[in-house]
Protein backbone atom coordinates (compact mmCIF):
# COMPACT_ATOMS: atom_id res chain seq x y z
CA UNK A 1 0.00 0.00 0.00
CA UNK A 2 1.33 3.32 -0.94
CA UNK A 3 0.62 5.63 1.99
CA UNK A 4 1.85 9.16 0.97
CA UNK A 5 -0.83 8.07 -1.79
CA UNK A 6 -3.72 7.08 0.24
CA UNK A 7 -3.02 10.17 2.54
CA UNK A 8 -3.05 12.38 -0.27
CA UNK A 9 -6.59 11.33 -1.63
CA UNK A 10 -8.00 12.27 1.47
CA UNK A 11 -5.74 15.81 2.47
CA UNK A 12 -3.12 17.41 0.79
CA UNK A 13 -2.08 20.47 3.12
CA UNK A 14 -2.46 24.13 1.61
CA UNK A 15 1.29 25.02 1.85
CA UNK A 16 1.56 21.71 -0.93
CA UNK A 17 -1.08 22.76 -3.10
CA UNK A 18 0.57 25.98 -3.10
CA UNK A 19 3.52 24.57 -4.14
CA UNK A 20 2.25 22.66 -7.32
CA UNK A 21 0.07 25.14 -8.24
CA UNK A 22 2.99 27.90 -8.68
CA UNK A 23 4.92 24.54 -10.13
CA UNK A 24 2.39 24.58 -13.00
CA UNK A 25 2.70 28.15 -13.58
CA UNK A 26 6.05 28.16 -13.99
CA UNK A 27 6.43 25.58 -16.32
CA UNK A 28 3.41 26.43 -18.25
CA UNK A 29 4.83 30.22 -18.61
CA UNK A 30 7.96 28.69 -19.73
CA UNK A 31 6.63 26.30 -22.51
CA UNK A 32 4.94 29.27 -23.50
CA UNK A 33 8.56 31.49 -23.34
CA UNK A 34 6.70 34.34 -20.81
CA UNK A 35 7.11 34.66 -17.09
CA UNK A 36 4.24 33.75 -14.34
CA UNK A 37 2.69 36.61 -12.76
CA UNK A 38 3.17 36.75 -8.96
CA UNK A 39 0.92 34.83 -6.60
CA UNK A 40 1.63 35.66 -3.42
CA UNK A 41 -1.18 37.09 -1.09
CA UNK A 42 -3.56 35.46 -2.73
CA UNK A 43 -5.82 32.31 -2.46
CA UNK A 44 -5.22 29.15 -4.15
CA UNK A 45 -8.72 29.97 -5.97
CA UNK A 46 -7.65 32.98 -7.16
CA UNK A 47 -3.98 31.82 -8.33
CA UNK A 48 -5.94 28.97 -10.17
CA UNK A 49 -8.43 31.32 -11.59
CA UNK A 50 -5.01 33.59 -12.98
CA UNK A 51 -3.50 30.42 -14.29
CA UNK A 52 -6.75 29.58 -16.28
CA UNK A 53 -7.26 33.38 -17.57
CA UNK A 54 -2.77 33.37 -17.88
CA UNK A 55 -3.26 30.20 -20.40
CA UNK A 56 -6.22 31.02 -22.24
CA UNK A 57 -4.58 34.65 -23.21
CA UNK A 58 -1.11 32.69 -23.95
CA UNK A 59 -2.87 30.27 -25.99
CA UNK A 60 -5.26 32.37 -27.82
CA UNK A 61 -2.30 34.57 -29.11
CA UNK A 62 -0.18 31.21 -29.87
CA UNK A 63 -3.07 30.76 -32.23
CA UNK A 64 -2.84 33.40 -34.22
CA UNK A 65 0.80 32.56 -34.62
CA UNK A 66 0.79 28.66 -35.80
CA UNK A 67 4.22 28.88 -37.09
CA UNK A 68 5.28 28.73 -33.28
CA UNK A 69 2.24 26.25 -32.06
CA UNK A 70 3.88 23.17 -32.53
CA UNK A 71 7.26 24.11 -30.69
CA UNK A 72 4.95 25.49 -27.54
CA UNK A 73 3.28 22.12 -27.58
CA UNK A 74 6.55 20.18 -27.58
CA UNK A 75 7.76 22.44 -24.40
CA UNK A 76 4.58 22.07 -22.45
CA UNK A 77 4.38 18.44 -22.87
CA UNK A 78 7.89 17.86 -21.99
CA UNK A 79 7.68 20.52 -19.05
CA UNK A 80 5.06 18.31 -18.13
CA UNK A 81 6.72 15.03 -18.64
CA UNK A 82 9.30 15.83 -16.79
CA UNK A 83 6.63 16.67 -13.35
CA UNK A 84 5.09 13.95 -14.05
CA UNK A 85 8.39 11.32 -13.91
CA UNK A 86 9.25 13.20 -10.38
CA UNK A 87 5.97 13.18 -8.96
CA UNK A 88 6.25 9.00 -10.11
CA UNK A 89 9.84 8.86 -8.25
CA UNK A 90 8.95 10.94 -5.28
CA UNK A 91 5.92 9.04 -4.81
CA UNK A 92 7.38 5.98 -5.85
CA UNK A 93 4.08 4.93 -7.90
CA UNK A 94 4.50 1.42 -9.29
CA UNK A 95 1.06 0.02 -10.24
CA UNK A 96 -1.84 1.50 -13.00
CA UNK A 97 -4.05 1.96 -9.54
CA UNK A 98 -0.96 4.24 -7.92
CA UNK A 99 -0.94 6.02 -11.93
CA UNK A 100 -4.80 6.68 -11.43
CA UNK A 101 -4.94 7.96 -7.51
CA UNK A 102 -1.88 10.35 -8.27
CA UNK A 103 -3.79 11.99 -11.60
CA UNK A 104 -6.39 12.03 -9.40
CA UNK A 105 -4.99 13.66 -6.87
CA UNK A 106 -3.18 16.09 -9.25
CA UNK A 107 -6.15 17.23 -10.97
CA UNK A 108 -8.04 17.37 -7.92
CA UNK A 109 -5.91 20.81 -7.06
CA UNK A 110 -6.87 22.18 -10.10
CA UNK A 111 -10.71 21.26 -9.91
CA UNK A 112 -10.74 18.69 -12.40
CA UNK A 113 -12.71 15.74 -11.40
CA UNK A 114 -10.29 13.00 -12.90
CA UNK A 115 -10.92 8.92 -12.63
CA UNK A 116 -10.15 5.77 -14.41
CA UNK A 117 -12.19 3.40 -15.36
CA UNK A 118 -9.81 0.69 -13.82
CA UNK A 119 -8.53 -0.17 -17.22
CA UNK A 120 -7.15 2.13 -20.09
CA UNK A 121 -10.16 4.68 -20.18
CA UNK A 122 -10.22 8.39 -17.94
CA UNK A 123 -13.35 10.17 -17.61
CA UNK A 124 -13.42 13.93 -16.48
CA UNK A 125 -16.91 14.68 -15.53
CA UNK A 126 -16.37 18.14 -14.45
CA UNK A 127 -13.33 20.77 -15.26
CA UNK A 128 -12.45 24.12 -14.15
CA UNK A 129 -10.65 25.05 -17.32
CA UNK A 130 -13.95 24.44 -19.56
CA UNK A 131 -15.57 27.19 -18.38
CA UNK A 132 -12.16 29.37 -19.59
CA UNK A 133 -11.44 27.44 -22.62
CA UNK A 134 -12.35 26.88 -26.31
CA UNK A 135 -11.63 23.73 -28.02
CA UNK A 136 -8.65 25.34 -29.37
CA UNK A 137 -7.36 26.30 -26.23
CA UNK A 138 -8.19 22.99 -24.72
CA UNK A 139 -6.49 21.42 -27.75
CA UNK A 140 -3.24 23.08 -27.36
CA UNK A 141 -3.17 23.13 -23.85
CA UNK A 142 -3.74 19.45 -23.58
CA UNK A 143 -0.14 18.84 -24.27
CA UNK A 144 0.15 19.30 -20.52
CA UNK A 145 -1.81 16.87 -19.71
CA UNK A 146 -0.49 14.38 -21.98
CA UNK A 147 3.32 15.15 -21.09
CA UNK A 148 2.15 14.63 -17.22
CA UNK A 149 0.01 11.32 -17.70
CA UNK A 150 3.17 10.27 -19.66
CA UNK A 151 5.48 11.24 -17.19
CA UNK A 152 3.66 9.16 -14.31
CA UNK A 153 3.15 6.24 -16.32
CA UNK A 154 7.10 5.97 -18.01
CA UNK A 155 5.55 6.57 -21.49
CA UNK A 156 1.83 5.84 -22.18
CA UNK A 157 0.00 8.26 -23.79
CA UNK A 158 -2.91 10.09 -22.93
CA UNK A 159 -5.25 10.92 -26.12
CA UNK A 160 -8.67 12.37 -25.55
CA UNK A 161 -11.38 11.32 -27.77
CA UNK A 162 -14.55 13.31 -26.46
CA UNK A 163 -13.75 16.69 -24.43
CA UNK A 164 -16.37 19.37 -22.22
CA UNK A 165 -15.00 22.26 -24.27
CA UNK A 166 -16.39 20.43 -27.95
CA UNK A 167 -19.76 20.41 -26.37
CA UNK A 168 -19.70 17.10 -24.70
CA UNK A 169 -21.05 16.06 -21.37
CA UNK A 170 -17.66 14.80 -19.90
CA UNK A 171 -14.53 14.16 -21.23
CA UNK A 172 -13.09 10.66 -22.35
CA UNK A 173 -9.74 9.58 -22.89
CA UNK A 174 -7.91 6.17 -23.56
CA UNK A 175 -4.16 5.90 -21.53
CA UNK A 176 -1.89 3.01 -23.45
CA UNK A 177 0.42 2.50 -25.47
CA UNK A 178 0.72 3.67 -29.05
CA UNK A 179 -1.09 1.10 -30.68
CA UNK A 180 -3.90 1.27 -28.56
CA UNK A 181 -4.52 4.83 -28.64
CA UNK A 182 -5.21 5.14 -31.92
Amino acid sequence: MNVPLRLGQIYLPPSVKRKRLKQLFELTADAFGSGAPRMEGISLDKILERYARFTREEAEKLIARPEDREKVRERLYRNAFTLGCELRKAYRIKTRREILLMGRIIYKVVKIDFRGDGACGIVVRRCFFSIYYSAEVCALISAFDEGMMAGLTSGLRLRFFEKITEGNDCCRAHLGNEESAS
